[in-house]
């Protein structure tokens, strides 16, 4: 298939986005998958080593006519208004992954895996769901507000019951039906408010996913870790991210939220504690 990557980031975040494209260098780069770039206020000489790097740049719009959000919005959050439009931005591919900036790859198959899963179902995402992950009555009470927020009391209700899909790690083909309806749920939640709501692209994904009950593969949590849900564990060497429960089963894909900076106590199956940052080294310059 004619696939792409793409991520985004500003200048704040080009040292994450760096670190994103040097670790699928041995992977998905070798195999010639193209790379596309949200440019959401990237510096020159960002602009300039991405060009060299072979990246398509795209700086979007709102995507949406909503003057008024725009001028309430970060502008970095135009990378959430431009998710759901992704075909445009970057026409012509069959298969569309997308990688939040905060990500980075530890094992290639994980790209492979979301392809593969995406051709089958159109779309594949990965719930925040896990063993480990902890699940207390404020995160519950926070995903219900997200709903609240977005749709009336009654979809609220019932769509808390399902497993959050996070859209910061996706694979869809071009075709797939979740983009029409992101877009439309999208589109309705900006008009209905008159303030800027950080994750309200993610819960327009969750409403038109599970509203249309559109098929959609679920991927394991490896392939989308979330170090703010639970932190991960390290092998005895030192060397690689696993499961921080038995059987300690290597990560795929390493999602930094919460987890962007500083040196983190993790700990091996022998219960030795480890002091390691979790980012990726940035590209060679």
């Amino acid at each position: 298939m004619n696939t792409i990557i793409i991520s985004g980031a500003d200048a704040a975040y080009w040292p994450l986005l760096s670190g994103l494209l040097h670790s699928i260098e041995q992977g998905a780069r070798k195999e010639g998958i193209a790379v596309g770039i949200l440019d959401l206020g990237l510096a020159p000489e960002h602009r300039d080593r991405l060009r060299s790097y072979g990246a398509i740049v795209v700086e979007p719009g709102w995507d949406y006519p909503v003057a008024h959000f725009s001028k309430l919005a970060p502008t970095a959050f135009r990378a959430m208004t431009a998710r759901p439009h992704l075909p445009r931005h970057f026409p012509g591919y069959d298969m569309y992954i997308w990688l939040d900036a905060d990500c980075w790859v530890q094992d290639p198959q994980a790209i492979a895996l979301l392809a593969a899963a995406a051709s089958r179902k159109k779309f594949a995402i990965v719930p925040e769901v896990h063993r480990s992950y902890f699940t207390l009555a404020p995160y519950v009470q926070w995903l219900h507000d997200c709903y609240r927020r977005c749709y009336d009391d009654k979809a609220a209700n019932w769509l808390v019951y399902y497993p959050l899909l996070n859209c910061g790690v996706f694979a869809a083909t071009g075709d797939a039906p979740q983009w029409a309806k992101w877009q439309e749920h999208l589109g309705r939640i900006i008009k209905r408010h008159d303030e800027f709501f950080f994750f309200a692209e993610q819960t327009a994904l969750n409403g038109a996913i599970r509203e249309g009950e559109l098929a959609t593969a679920l991927l394991p949590a490896h392939c989308n870790w979330m170090c703010n849900r639970a932190m991960p564990g390290i092998d005895p060497e030192g060397n690689i991210y696993v499961e921080p429960e038995p059987p300690y089963l290597p990560l795929s894909i390493i999602h930094l939220a919460a987890a962007k900076s500083g040196v983190w106590p993790l700990l091996d199956q022998t219960g030795k504690t480890h002091m390691r940052t979790l980012t990726y080294p940035p590209l060679p310059m």
